[in-house]
Parts: C-alpha cells; sequence; structure tokens
C-alpha cells in the first residue's frame, strides 16, 4: 500500500488505494447496503434553493407534513450512544504504522491549510478534527466508519442529532448511523427531503429556523434545525453527513464547513475501504497464497493471503501471530535444497521459482511451486521476501501417473505376446522390437536393431515405401505381408500398422500376426467351397461356373457340347445295410471310376447325395451317349465294401446344348428330367426329347399324388434329436418329412422334394411342414417339454417373398415364440438368387427365428458372402464328420469350420456322428451341437417325449 499524494483534496483529505486499482464509481454497492445502525432526520419538503457564502440555505414553498415518511422504516427503540458511535475502528491489514503517521501528518497539514477566518472553526475543533483525521481516513469497513464519526460528532463536536446515510445502488439512501432518535428513518427515498435535495444536487444545505423559513416543515415536529453536506468521491455521491437540533439558530455556517471536511475525510476512507476490499478479494480469490516474509531459517510471515487457509489449514493469523511458521510446513528432505536454491537466487539478485512438498495442518502432504523475489531498501539492503505459492499436487500427482503409465506402456509392449514393431517412416529402419518379435523373427534385439523392414518385408523397395506411407497417412492401416525370418523360412503375416509420434519422432507402430496356417485353412476352405468335401470333385457351385464358361466357349466357337446328369441306383440300399461309411466309400470310388473312363477336358462334379454330373466338351448327342455308355460300364463294376461285393449302377440322363436348352437351368432340368426316363426304363441312359417332360406317366402320376398327399395329410414328420456335445443335454429336434403312399408305402424325401421343386409344389409342401411342426412344438411345450424345431428349407422357398409374412401369422396362431423355430438352408440353395435370399432370411431374422446353414462344406462357403448372412449356426456335413476319428485331415477340417464359426458369432452343429469317439472329439473341439443315428434315429413325434426322458434318466444315473 502506498500514498498517492496526488490525489489530496482541497479540504486536506486524501486517498490510501491499492498500487494499480484505480477505479471508482457504481462498485461501492455491494457494501453501502450491508448494515444500518442508528438514525436521522429526513427533514425538508421541495424546495427552493438560494446561495449564500458560496453554500445554500433553503427557503420557500411549503410541502406537506409527514411526506418525507413515504418508504421508511422505524425502530421502536432508541439506541445507546455506545451502539453507533465511538466505537473501535478496524484498519486494513496492510497499512502499516509508518503509513498511519504519514497519513495523521497530511490530514493535520491539509486541515490548517483550508480552514480560512471566515469558517469560524475554533482551536478545539482543530485539534478534534486532526486527533481524528487518521482513523477515519484509515478506516476499512463502513459501518464502523459511520459510527465512529456520529460519535465523534455527538460526544466531541456536542451534536444532538447526529446521522449517516449511505448510498444504495437503487438512489436511495440507507441509515449507517445515528444517535439521539426515537424513531429513525432506515431509508430515505430517492430526491425527497433535505437529504435527497443535497445527494441530487450535490451541494451542502443549511436550515438554520423552520420558523423562519415557511416552505419548510418537518415530519417531526421537535426538530428547528438541519444541516446537510453530501459524501463525493470521484464526482460521485457517497453518502450524507447530517445533523439536527431541537432549538432553532443553533446550525451556522461554521457547522457546514466541520461537516464538509469531515465528509472528505469519510470520501478518503470510504475509497480506501474498496480498494481495500478489492485487493483482499483478489487475494482471497487467487488458488495460493501470497505472502511476505523475512529471509530468516523459518521464513517468519509479514504478511499473508487468506488462500493461506485452504494451502496450509493455517489461518492468517497464526502466521502473522507467529503461532506458527511457514518454513516449519516444509518437507525435511526438501529444506536444505529450498534455502540454498533461494539463497543463490538472492545473491543473484534475480526471482526464484521452485517446487517442494509441504505438511500441512491435518499432516497430509501436498506439493506447491513458488515463484518470489527479495525487497531491496534504498540502502541496498535486503528489506523482505515477496511472492506466491500455489498447490501442484494434482499436477505431481498427474505427472507421476503419466510416468507410472509410460513404465506401464513400457513393459506391456516389451512383455506382450503380440510381435510390435517401430520403425522408422523415413529410413524404414526397426527402431524398437519387443521380445515377441525376436522369437519369431529369430534375431537379438540388437540385431532387430540393426535391421530395416525391407530386410524381412519380401516387397521390393518402391512397393514397401509406398505401403509405409500410406500407414503413416493411415490411408491404410490393414497390411498382408510376406516376411522372411533369419532361419530362411517365409511366413505370412498380418500387419495392423498406423502413425505414433514418440519423443517428437514420427514413427510407425507395427502390430503383427502370423497367419501362416489361417491362410492355409481360409485356402481349404476356399477349395472346399467349390468342390465336394467327400470327393474332391467340384460341387454345384462349380459346376455352374463350368456350364456358363461351356455355354460361352460354344457360341464363339460354334460347337456343342453335352450335360450329363447322374443317380447311382440301389446306392441307398448300400448306405442302409453297410452304413454310412461304406456309403462314402462308394462314392468316394464312383468318383475316381468317373475321373478315369472321361477326358482331362471334361468336368466331373457332385451335385449333392448320390448325383452326380459332367460337361462334356466338343460332345454332340452322339459323342455324348458313346460317353455315358462307358460311364455306365465303368460304374456297373463291382466293388468291395466291408468285405462285401457290391454292385450298383447307374442312371445318366443327357441334354444338349444349344439344342436342349440355351442356358444352364434348363440344361440342368432337362438332363435331370431324361435320368429320371432312364432310371424308370432302366436303359442306362437317355437323351432328352421334348416329350419326356409329358410323357412320363409315372412322374405325371406322382405329382398328382403328391398334391393329393399335401392337401389329405398324407405325409408325416419324423423328428431326430440334437443334443448338447459337452452335456449331453436334449437342445432340440429337426424335422424330417415322409410319405406313406396308399399303394407305394414310404416314398423317400430325395424322391419327392425334387418333384415339388421342379412342379411348384414346393411351396405348399413347404408351408404344411412348418404347420405341422410348429403345431407339435407347441404341443411339447404344452407338456413341459420344451424343445425347439428345426425345419430345412429349399432353394424355392427363398425365392417366396410371402414366406415371411406368412410364418410370423403362423407362430402367432400357435402361440409359439419365434425363438423356438430354426430353418435350415443348404449353402447351394442360398446361391440360386443371392440377393432375393439374403433379403427374405434377413426378414425372417427380424421375426426372431434362428437360421442355420446346413451341409456347411459343400457347398458356396465364401466367407465374404457367409458373413453378411444373418445366420445363428453352422452344420458341419457329414462328410467330414464321420471319418475325423480316423482322419487328421477331417479333424483339422473340422476344427476350422467350428473356429470359424465361433469366430463369426455362429453355433457349430455336427451331423453324421456314428459313434461315442466322435463324439467326444467334437465335444473337445468345442462344438456345441451334435446330431447322428449314434444318438438317436428319425423318431415319430410320439416317441420323442419318451426319448428324451429316457436321456435325461441316462444321465442322471451317470451322474
Amino acid at each position: 500500500m502506498v500514498v498517492d499524494r496526488s490525489r489530496v483534496d482541497e479540504c486536506g483529505a486524501y486517498l490510501l488505494s491499492a498500487s494499480g486499482d484505480g477505479r471508482r464509481g457504481g462498485r461501492r454497492s455491494g457494501w453501502l447496503g450491508r448494515r444500518g445502525g442508528g438514525g436521522g432526520g429526513l427533514r425538508g419538503r421541495g424546495c427552493r434553493w438560494r446561495r449564500r457564502g458560496g453554500r445554500r440555505t433553503a427557503s420557500g414553498q411549503q410541502a406537506p407534513r409527514g411526506a418525507a415518511r413515504e418508504q421508511q422504516t422505524t425502530q421502536s427503540e432508541k439506541p445507546s450512544a455506545a451502539d453507533v458511535g465511538g466505537g473501535e475502528l478496524v484498519h486494513g491489514p496492510s497499512l502499516s504504522v509508518i503509513s498511519r503517521t504519514v497519513l495523521q501528518i497530511y490530514a493535520a497539514r491539509s486541515i490548517l491549510n483550508v480552514v480560512t477566518p471566515d469558517n469560524g472553526l475554533t482551536a478545539d475543533q482543530l485539534a478534534i478534527l486532526q486527533s481524528i483525521s487518521a482513523d477515519v481516513a484509515a478506516a476499512v469497513d463502513p459501518i464502523a466508519l459511520a459510527r465512529h464519526v456520529v460519535g465523534e460528532l455527538h460526544a466531541r463536536f456536542g451534536y444532538e442529532l447526529p446521522s449517516v446515510y449511505l448510498l444504495q445502488t437503487d438512489g436511495s439512501m440507507r441509515l449507517a448511523a445515528q444517535i439521539g432518535y426515537a424513531r429513525p428513518y432506515e431509508t430515505i427515498p430517492v430526491g425527497r427531503g433535505v437529504i435527497g435535495r443535497v445527494v441530487h444536487e450535490q451541494t451542502p444545505l443549511l436550515v438554520r429556523d423552520v420558523t423562519a423559513e415557511p416552505a419548510f416543515r418537518f415530519a417531526d415536529p421537535e426538530v428547528a434545525g438541519e444541516a446537510c453536506v453530501p459524501i463525493l468521491g470521484d464526482g460521485q455521491v457517497l453518502g450524507v453527513v447530517n445533523v439536527e437540533t431541537r432549538r432553532a439558530g443553533l446550525l451556522t455556517e461554521r457547522d457546514v464547513a466541520l461537516l464538509e471536511l469531515l465528509a472528505r475525510m469519510m470520501a478518503v476512507s470510504l475509497r480506501n475501504a474498496e480498494s481495500q476490499r478489492s485487493l483482499k478479494t483478489l487475494l482471497g480469490n487467487l488458488p495460493g497464497m501470497a505472502y511476505r516474509c523475512r529471509n530468516d531459517a523459518d521464513w517468519t510471515s509479514e504478511f499473508v493471503s487468506e488462500g493461506c487457509l485452504e494451502l496450509t489449514g493455517y489461518a492468517a493469523s497464526a502466521f502473522l501471530d507467529h503461532q506458527v511458521a511457514f518454513g516449519d510446513l516444509i518437507h525435511p528432505d526438501d529444506r536444505a535444497r529450498l534455502w540454498d536454491d533461494t539463497q543463490a537466487a538472492l545473491s543473484a539478485r534475480r526471482s526464484f521459482q521452485q517446487a517442494y512438498r509441504i505438511i500441512t495442518a491435518s499432516g497430509a502432504e501436498k506439493w506447491v511451486w513458488e515463484q518470489g523475489c527479495g525487497v531491496w531498501g534504498a540502502d541496498g539492503e535486503l528489506v523482505a521476501l515477496e511472492g506466491f505459492v500455489a498447490d501442484i499436487t494434482a499436477r505431481v500427482r498427474a505427472d507421476e501417473a503419466l510416468e507410472a503409465r509410460a513404465t506401464q506402456y513400457r513393459q506391456m509392449f516389451e512383455r506382450n505376446r503380440a510381435i510390435q514393431l517401430l520403425i522408422d517412416t523415413d529410413s524404414g529402419a526397426i527402431v524398437e522390437a519387443n521380445q515377441a518379435a525376436c522369437d519369431f523373427y529369430g534375431y537379438s534385439i540388437e540385431q532387430m536393431r540393426a535391421r530395416t523392414i525391407a530386410d524381412i518385408n519380401q516387397l521390393s523397395g518402391t512397393e514397401l515405401q509406398a505401403e509405409m506411407s500410406r500407414a503413416a497417412t493411415q490411408e491404410r492401416t490393414y497390411f498382408v505381408f510376406q516376411h522372411r525370418l533369419a532361419s530362411g523360412a517365409v511366413r505370412d503375416v498380418e500387419v495392423h500398422s498406423g502413425p505414433v509420434n514418440i519423443g517428437g519422432r514420427q514413427l510407425l507402430y507395427s502390430i503383427v500376426h502370423d497367419i501362416t496356417e489361417r491362410k492355409r485353412t481360409e485356402e481349404a476352405l476356399a477349395h472346399q467351397a467349390l468342390h465336394d468335401g467327400l470327393t474332391g470333385l467340384p460341387n454345384r457351385l462349380l459346376l455352374q461356373d463350368r456350364l456358363t464358361q461351356a455355354i460361352r466357349m460354344a457360341e464363339r466357337d460354334g460347337r456343342p457340347f453335352a450335360l450329363c446328369v447322374i443317380d447311382l441306383d440301389r446306392f441307398k440300399d448300400v448306405n442302409d445295410t453297410l452304413g454310412h461309411l461304406a456309403g462314402d466309400q462308394l462314392l468316394q470310388e464312383v468318383a475316381f471310376r468317373l475321373r478315369q473312363a472321361l477326358r482331362a477336358s471334361d468336368t466331373v462334379a457332385r451335385l449333392g447325395g448320390d448325383e452326380f454330373a459332367l460337361v462334356l466338351l466338343d460332345a454332340d448327342a452322339s459323342a455324348a451317349m458313346l460317353a455315358a455308355q462307358k460311364v455306365v460300364e465303368c460304374l456297373g463294376a463291382s466293388l468291395e465294401l466291408e468285405g462285401h461285393e457290391v454292385a450298383v449302377g447307374a442312371s445318366l440322363g443327357i441334354a444338349v446344348y444349344p439344342e436342349n436348352g440355351g442356358d444352364a437351368d434348363t440344361l440342368l432340368r432337362r438332363a435331370d428330367v431324361a435320368m429320371y426316363v432312364a432310371k424308370q426304363t432302366r436303359g442306362g441312359y437317355a437323351l432328352y426329347t421334348p416329350d419326356q417332360d409329358q410323357s412320363s406317366s409315372e412322374r405325371l402320376t406322382l405329382v398328382g399324388a403328391l398334391r393329393r398327399a399335401i392337401a389329405d395329410d398324407e405325409l408325416t414328420l419324423f423328428y431326430q434329436p440334437k443334443v448338447d456335445c459337452r452335456t449331453g443335454a436334449v437342445a432340440g429336434v429337426e424335422a424330417l418329412v415322409r410319405w406313406r403312399h396308399p399303394q407305394q408305402g414310404l416314398i423317400p424325401p430325395d424322391r419327392f422334394i425334387p418333384l415339388a421343386e421342379q412342379t411348384g409344389l414346393i411351396r405348399p409342401l413347404t408351408r404344411w411342414v412348418l404347420n405341422s411342426a410348429i403345431g407339435q412344438a407347441r404341443a411339447w411345450h404344452d407338456e413341459g417339454l420344451l424343445l425347439s424345431v428345426a425345419v430345412n428349407l429349399s432353394a424355392h422357398d427363398l425365392q417366396d417373398v410371402e414366406l415371411p409374412g406368412w410364418l410370423a401369422a403362423l407362430l402367432a396362431q400357435w402361440g409359439v415364440g419365434p425363438e423356438w423355430l430354426k430353418l435350415e438352408l443348404t449353402e447351394s440353395a442360398l446361391m440360386s438368387d443371392p440377393a432375393q435370399a439374403l433379403d427374405v432370411l434377413t426378414e425372417l431374422c427380424d421375426l426372431g427365428v434362428r437360421i442355420a446353414i446346413d451341409d456347411f462344406g459343400t457347398g458356396y462357403s465364401s466367407l465374404g458372402y457367409l458373413k453378411r448372412l444373418p445366420a445363428h449356426e453352422i452344420k458341419i456335413d457329414r462328410s467330414f464328420v464321420a471319418d475325423m476319428a480316423a482322419e487328421e485331415r477331417d479333424r483339422a477340417i473340422v476344427r476350422s469350420t467350428i473356429d470359424l464359426g465361433h469366430n463369426l458369432g455362429l453355433a457349430a452343429v455336427a451331423e453324421g456322428v456314428e459313434d461315442q469317439r466322435t463324439l467326444d472329439l467334437l465335444g473337445g473341439l468345442g462344438c456345441d451341437l451334435a446330431q447322428g443315428f449314434y444318438l438317436s434315429r428319425p423318431l415319430p413325434a410320439s416317441q420323442i417325449a419318451e426319448w428324451c426322458r429316457g436321456r435325461a434318466d441316462a444321465d442322471l444315473l451317470a451322474a
């Protein structure tokens, strides 16, 4: 705090302000209205004014009596003088004894300078003013100041009714202190009475005798005279000093001069109070502690801001009263360093900044940051230290946490089992590698750091630099490369790479995965997608592609080609008599004989079951029939299976392009019709002729019978259970349709389902199966047997856009939740129209129905298409499951298929489980469900409940 002598005004009072705070006016409402006290005489009505001796006196028109009491509050009891005046003033803590002494000297000198013989002040009055001037000017609290002034006016100057009012934000004057009134006026409205006029005109007003001034009448009949002066600061009214008398003629110009001097001293104090308040608020709101201290061993405090309480837990008074020294709070381990650093800075006469720890009042440890400097006297001696201390505990803790995380990340990098590299984007140098990378590539850490990525990546330098640029700009973040190891072996790797900034250096952070085995598996699956898993022949999908190519070649070269469809005779007898293993061996032998009998340019494909197809290039009808005869002969030769000599024949249907069709589907359908004719005539093979579609009386008869069977409920459903591979619990059943023909007996589905697909009966057949299966599920649920039911759909069903809506209504009709129904579709069925199939499957899935891909691995197993399907499970074809106990290759395919399904979020179901060994292996590989003859043959609905109970009892006994 400094004394600003430039602000000394003509009355001798001056402003004591905080350095840098020159703002005044408009900021005083915060403390002007905080307290009241005492009473005052609001006297006067609307007056005329006339100037007299440089000041104004009132005369003129009389106002209504009591008008000045509007909007005023009263006190019921008269306060004592001790309550309102003569109290102890509180001075700002930053005002030193020297400053107060200087203030008194200047105040006295100012009073002597402005008092002239004209004002009539006595020597005693001047002495009193001089004695109180410093206290008045240095007061901080406005209310205490008002009480002090009123007390002095009453006790030492002898005024019987003194009062002080301070200005409020609404322009009204509020009582701050008074003496002598029974009913004081707390608030003076804007512009009302003597006080209101003084505030408005900013000029003193003297009323000596109210009886001599007819225009002036007072609310209080005992009041005969009044003198009021404004308290002015920076051109604004801060309040008024007012005295009243009960006898006329007592007040003179000398009283006005006295009040003016007091008012000017009060203005200095009020401005000083605002400066002190602003400085205190500023320091109090800083997040830390401002200080001034000695440069002794304890750094004894001379001043501390209020922030010390939050920082240290000690109030400012504890430091100023020397109850605690700041030096005692410094952590013992930091004291010597802190003292040395501070003294070194002082010796160099520079400021100091340092971080250290303190122990707070609660015993807690805090990190603080201090910035300070020395204060030097005119003689060059160090007077004190001044500075600021802030709490940086949170920042230090954050830095420590950051360092801990950096250490943790370093350990994660070094110890992670994933192969990780840091690569310089400009040179390709390997900056850092973890232990997993060293183990994988076969180099030590020093050898890794001595290499570049070009030493291990098989790309050319130009290609590699282009890929690194893409990674650095995040144009791409995923790459597949081949990396060479120290041993010379080359491995397929998958690299995820992206830019990082470490220590201002731009690097590539790469995570490398060895995908060699996965690529082999994917290649095997890609082959599997286009080939039959049992025979290795092209499947239906690849056959479609070969037919398309053959048609293009025939169109280009003008040469015909033939398509043959083959169906084995008596295959079912072999399968049922000798078992599925023998049946599989028979199919493999057939595939081998077909390849041996035909040219390398011809295509041999397996359509599924015991059906095969041949594409004979550059073959007309004659050449096709010669080839067909050769095939019939080679397939008719007997072979040994399971110790039995077995002979099966074959029936071939031939369709020739372009005579019998111009597209693949037409050729397949007509070759199939010709094959059916060959089977019925037992001629070995038959060439398609247009009349075959209508002339097959048996076929027509069977079509009519199937239509009636659907309508007359001659069909029946058998159910094959599925069990959990790990627990053995029954998980659901698969519905299998059978046809009990009145004359022909039980007709297997492979005879009438293709017929239904060819004649359009597949739609009513499918709906009959769905209705019967869902109704049976409802019956089981009512019995307490909660089983899900799976139903097979054909490719034609996926073209039925009305199926989802019809199925939703059917589920609602039976009251069966969609989660209890599972729809199974083969991969080849999905490919007749993939877009339409995907739309229908999506609608079915949205109903809540579960979708399974049947015979997985024998059709289109494209991962790109598979991941788009809304499927829930995949069924592994029995051709892989049957030999997995003996064949490692089959077991590897089953394992890969299970893992693939699980990675895509799909359950895995194994078909064709024939023994306990296979079931145990499936459970060990993580397969979810299994079905097959070993578990149960297809059963009528009436036997399912009993079978499930028997299964549960067996599990209970085993437990």
